[in-house]
């Protein structure tokens, strides 16, 4: 149960956390449990949540995925400008850099390629060494793409 740990060293120790105050231990899981669960009845914890669905004029929160990155929630996100949606975290909306994280990328997408200030940027990783190429259009940002992992004897993505 989530809250309730063995104690590594201890056989006959069981750990309850609980917020921030809630730290006890027992001396079988049984009783750990019905501790925990006796604490969750009493005072549930409460879920941070952004106070407004609107981060800034640019982007509105739909809702929540039930994931998590990196330890903070990802939400689902609507971009009013371009009517996209997609996933992002909320300090990465309030820094209205959205795109950074995990779940993020848009069904147009291309691998290897993302939008630069007002060109495409190629990157690709191989063996520790980065290659990166900036490029004035998407087209052109695809075919030095294409040729390097050919060149390099890398499949080429869809």
């Amino acid at each position: 149960m989530k809250g309730v740990s063995k104690v590594k060293g201890r056989n006959n120790y069981w750990r309850v956390r609980y917020g921030r105050n809630i730290d006890k231990y027992f001396n079988n899981e049984k009783d750990a449990i019905t501790f925990r669960k006796a604490c969750e009845a009493e005072a549930p914890l409460k879920v941070k949540h952004p106070k407004s669905n609107y981060i800034n004029k640019r982007f509105k929160i739909i809702g929540d995925t039930g994931k998590r990155h990196n330890g903070a929630v990802v939400y689902v996100v609507k971009d009013l400008k371009t009517n996209e949606y997609f996933e992002s975290i909320l300090p990465n909306l309030r820094a209205n850099n959205p795109r950074t994280g995990r779940g993020t990328r848009t069904k147009n997408a291309h691998a290897n390629i993302a939008k630069q200030g007002n060109g495409f940027l190629f990157k690709k990783i191989v063996n520790g060494q980065a290659t990166e190429k900036y490029c004035l259009t998407l087209s052109e940002a695809l075919t030095y793409r294409n040729q390097w992992l050919t060149d390099h004897n890398l499949p080429i993505p869809d």
